[in-house]
C-alpha cells in the first residue's frame, strides 16, 4: 500500500507540482497584500479579545498572537492546493474568506503538537547537560561545549520536533485539501478534520523529503558560491553581500544578487507546493471518479447529450400512420 501510494505520487506529483507553482507566482503579490490586509485586522482583534482574556488569564494575549501566526503560515498551503484543483478544472464550494476559519484551526493544531513535540526534547537536554533553561536560551560557551558533546541529546532535540512537524503537516494534507474548496471528497460540506491522516505514509515520506530537499538546495546554492568564490564578480558580490550583513555597507539593490535571490525563492516555492498535491491527490484518491474529471460542471453543462430524437408524435397521428401503413399492398 505504501510503495503503490509512493509510486502515484512521484509520477503524478511533479507536473501537478508545476501547475500550482506558477499560478502561485502569479498571483504571490496579491496573496502578499492578502496576508498583510489580513495580519493587520486579526492583529488589531486579537489584541483586543486577548488583551480581555489576558485580565482573566494570563500568557491569553501571547497564545492569541502565536494562533494568529500559525493561521498565516497554513493560508498559503491552502491557497496552494485551491490552485491544484483550479488546475484539474475542479471547482470550489467556499469563497477564499472561508479559508480563515480552517486556517486557524489547523494552524492552532499544527503549533500545539510542534511545541509538545519540544517539551521532551527540552527536557532530555536539561537532563542530558545538568544546565537550567536560562543557559541554554542564552546558549552559554559551556553550555554549547556540552552540546557539542552530547550526541544524543543534540539529534533528539533536532529529529524529535522535525518529525513531529512532518506527522502532523502529512496527517492534515488531505483535510488542507477539503478546506481549500470547501467539501470533502464525497461532496459534503468541508468537515474539520474529516479523513485526517488519509494516505499518511506516502504523504508523511513526501513532507520529509521536501523539507530536507530545502536544506540540500541551500547548499548547494552555499556551496556553489564558495567554490566559484575566486571568480571576480562572485567574490566581488560575496564580499558586498558580508558587508552589507554586517552594517558596513548601505544596502542597495543588486541585480546578481536579485537572480540568485528569486532564483532561490522560486525553488523553494516549487518544493513547498510538493506537499499541496500530495494533499490533492491523496483527496482525489478518496474521491469518487466525477472528482477526477478535467471539466467543469459549467463545461459539463453545455456539452451536447445524445442527439434530440424528432419531435414526439400525438396519439391520433400515430394511429394515422399505423392504418396507412396497414392500408398499403
Amino acid at each position: 500500500m505504501i510503495v503503490s501510494g509512493i509510486k502515484i505520487l512521484v509520477i503524478r506529483t511533479l507536473p501537478l507540482s508545476f501547475a500550482i507553482l506558477w499560478r502561485f507566482i502569479v498571483t504571490f503579490p496579491l496573496l502578499v497584500i492578502g496576508l498583510l490586509v489580513y495580519g493587520l485586522i486579526s492583529g488589531v482583534i486579537a489584541g483586543v479579545v486577548g488583551g480581555l482574556l489576558n485580565l482573566i488569564l494570563p500568557g491569553a494575549f501571547t497564545l492569541v498572537l502565536i494562533l494568529v501566526s500559525a493561521s498565516s503560515s497554513v493560508i498559503p498551503v491552502i491557497v496552494r492546493t485551491r490552485f491544484g484543483f483550479q488546475s484539474r478544472h475542479i471547482r470550489a464550494n467556499n469563497s477564499y474568506t472561508g479559508l480563515i476559519f480552517p486556517a486557524l484551526t489547523y494552524g492552532a493544531l499544527e503549533i500545539i503538537v510542534i511545541g509538545m513535540s519540544f517539551a521532551p526534547a527540552l527536557g532530555f537536554l536539561l537532563l542530558s547537560t545538568g544546565s537550567g533553561i536560562p543557559e541554554l536560551v542564552s546558549l552559554q560557551s559551556t553550555v554549547l561545549d556540552e552540546l557539542t558533546g552530547a550526541t544524543s541529546p543534540m539529534i533528539l532535540a533536532v529529529v524529535l520536533p522535525f518529525l513531529a512537524a512532518c506527522a502532523i503537516r502529512a496527517s492534515l494534507l488531505v483535510p488542507l485539501a477539503s478546506a481549500s474548496i470547501g467539501r470533502d471528497p464525497h461532496s459534503r460540506t468541508h468537515t474539520p478534520f474529516a479523513n485526517f491522516d488519509a494516505s499518511f505514509w506516502s504523504l508523511f515520506l513526501l513532507v520529509i523529503f521536501s523539507y530536507l530537499l530545502t536544506v540540500v538546495i541551500f547548499v548547494l546554492v552555499y556551496g556553489g558560491l564558495q567554490l566559484f568564490a575566486d571568480i571576480g564578480a562572485i567574490e566581488a558580490l560575496l564580499n558586498e553581500l558580508e558587508a552589507m550583513i554586517d552594517n558596513k555597507a548601505p544596502i542597495r539593490f543588486s541585480w546578481s544578487m536579485a537572480s540568485i535571490v528569486t532564483g532561490y525563492f522560486i525553488v523553494m516555492l516549487w518544493i513547498f507546493s510538493l506537499q499541496c498535491t500530495g494533499g490533492l491527490l491523496g483527496f482525489l484518491r478518496l474521491a469518487p471518479a466525477k472528482e477526477h474529471s478535467h471539466e467543469t460542471q459549467a463545461t459539463r453543462a453545455q456539452t451536447p447529450g445524445p442527439a434530440a430524437s424528432a419531435p414526439r408524435r400525438s396519439a391520433e397521428d400515430l394511429r394515422t400512420l399505423r392504418k396507412s401503413r396497414q392500408s398499403r399492398p
